[in-house]
């Protein structure tokens, strides 16, 4: 039980205090990252190996801030697409540019979104017993559709769902058109359009 009172995830601060018996906690946080007694995700973002309770959303979450799950990651946890996502996808706002971290446990990806668009459909989900930020599936579509070169017809976009993305039908035909079209206010992509246009389309 004791053990899981302590954090999971350990900033500079919160390892300083821990090693503050020590004549350098510096020297000591060095020596056990370089042992391997601890993991640096990056600067300032510490896990010990042993710790069962790391959760990679949680982690994704912390790596770059603001950020929330989405694009293919997103996609894959609510069963969208049908292949194993390796890395993390994450959406965020306000970088010069989309970062990638390669970290031991895994990569993670951050893709800018407009922040005007960032806050709406946004939502908590639980993994290991952790609050994490995620796209809604609605959401997690539209940031997905914003980032592919935009196609001219239906047809090319029935092939983009099915074929390009591997989109699973009935999954897709359980998203809320009208929350669709209150999300895809704030995007100009033209994917986004048509997406709205195919979806009156099978929906009359």
């Amino acid at each position: 039980m004791k053990h899981n009172m302590e954090p999971i995830y350990y900033d500079t601060r919160m390892l300083l205090d821990k090693y503050k018996d020590y004549a350098s906690p510096e020297s000591k946080i060095s020596y056990e990252v370089k042992t391997g007694e601890i993991i640096r995700i990056r600067r300032g973002l510490y896990v010990y190996p042993h710790e069962k309770r790391v959760s990679k959303y949680c982690l994704a979450n912390l790596i770059c801030t603001p950020s929330y799950i989405s694009f293919a990651s997103a996609l894959r946890y609510y069963n969208f697409i049908p292949e194993k996502v390796v890395n993390i996808t994450s959406a965020t706002y306000g970088k010069n540019k989309n970062k990638v971290f390669r970290t031991p446990l895994g990569m993670y990806f951050y893709y800018c979104v407009n922040p005007s668009t960032y806050a709406q459909g946004v939502t908590q989900i639980q993994d290991l017993h952790q609050s994490v930020l995620m796209a809604t599936p609605e959401k997690a579509l539209l940031d997905t559709l914003s980032k592919i070169p935009g196609v001219r017809s239906i047809k090319a976009f029935e092939q983009l769902l099915w074929e390009d993305l591997r989109m699973d039908r009935n999954e897709v035909f359980t998203l809320s058109e009208d929350t669709l079209q209150q999300y895809a206010a704030g995007y100009a992509q033209k994917n986004v359009k048509m997406l709205l246009q195919w979806f009156r389309k099978v929906k009359s």
